[in-house]
């Protein structure tokens, strides 16, 4: 098990369905399934449920039941790795721009500046599910740019790879994408 991730530059909404045993019966656990074919287009399954749904602005999430949408874009893919790795990756990252672990941040999270500091929305955020949506991408994708520099000077191959993957990510994603950890 690890950690993989999707970023699709456009997606559309299909369709809202109201209660999430209606997603059940209308599409199964494709989605869920590793042996399962991959639907073209691609759909992505978006409810309140997923953890930090204010990531998800402006992309339409009810309250209840879940949004389909479908990827009419371009989409990127790479395995971030085993969540010990990711975890350990996003440690670095965390002590790289802002000098704290990421325990720091989550346990000072209700604090207006801790959420100001840079990649925060990354730092905290879930390592094993969920999505980020345009407005959060866009901020990512300029972080990532900003600290480039301090990157490219890590002197750990793996770290620079990851981070130059997520910076794509988050790049692709423009007005109308997403970024789905899965």
């Amino acid at each position: 098990m690890g950690l993989d991730i999707t970023a699709y530059s456009q997606i559309t909404l299909l369709e809202i369905l109201p209660v999430e045993e209606a997603w059940q019966e209308k599409y199964g656990d494709a989605d869920e399934d590793e042996d399962a074919p991959e639907s073209d287009p691609p759909l992505v399954f978006l409810s309140a449920d997923l953890p930090f749904p204010d990531r998800l602005a402006p992309l339409v999430v009810p309250p209840t039941g879940i949004a389909v949408y479908e990827g009419t874009g371009d989409a990127f893919a790479f395995r971030a790795g085993p969540y010990s790795y990711y975890n350990h990756w996003r440690k670095q990252l965390s002590l790289l721009v802002t000098g704290l672990p990421p325990e720091q941040l989550w346990n000072t999270r209700q604090r207006a500046e801790t959420r100001r500091l840079p990649f925060y929305l990354l730092i905290d955020f879930s390592d094993c599910e969920g999505a980020i949506g345009p407005q959060a991408a866009h901020v990512l994708a300029h972080q990532f740019t900003q600290f480039q520099p301090q990157a490219n000077a890590y002197q750990d191959d793996d770290f620079r790879e990851l981070y130059t993957d997520f910076r794509r990510a988050f790049e692709l994603v423009g007005d109308r994408g997403v970024v789905v950890f899965h």
